[in-house]
């Protein structure tokens, strides 16, 4: 409204999903991170691990605000993701593999909340517009993430249990 009215510049972004180094245990990968690197046995995740989302890590999700703020003035909403789904199980595999870790008994707790079904965008727009993809893939942006949490070891934050 203020663009039409006022001619006010700016630019929106829509981001699902980014994950990377400095969240906290109440965003989902970090605590699945932190239970495989204490190697937590069993290992529970919460929900089905059906659940499908557009991991985007951190690093693209700043590239790419900063190329629609550097191309986009017209208020124009732009999504940034990879265009990918993938479950939380294969996140939790992932994990797993890069930590040359697994644990004996895996527990899928239904109990607990899993969140939406699947979360994922778009990302057509800001190929064309700003001529931006991702860089990361997500078994990189997930290598970057235990490395930086293996050498910081952040302290958990108490979840809802």
């Amino acid at each position: 409204a203020y663009h039409k009215q006022y001619g006010l510049k700016g630019a929106a972004n829509r981001y699902v999903t980014a994950y990377g180094p400095w969240e906290n245990d109440t965003h989902a990968v970090i605590a699945l991170i932190r239970r495989a690197v204490e190697k937590q046995d069993p290992y529970i995740v919460w929900g089905s691990g059906r659940q499908d989302r557009d991991f985007t890590y951190v690093a693209d999700i700043v590239s790419g605000t900063l190329a629609t703020c550097e191309k986009i003035t017209t208020t124009e909403p732009i999504n940034l993701g990879t265009g990918r789904r993938c479950t939380i199980a294969d996140v939790v595999e992932m994990i797993f593999s890069i930590l040359n870790w697994k644990p004996k008994e895996l527990i899928f707790d239904t109990t607990k909340p899993e969140g939406v079904k699947t979360r994922a965008l778009d990302i057509s727009k800001a190929k064309k517009i700003l001529g931006w993809k991702p860089k990361y893939d997500l078994k990189q942006g997930l290598k970057e993430t235990i490395d930086w949490f293996i050498k910081e070891m952040p302290e958990p934050v108490e979840t809802i249990v």
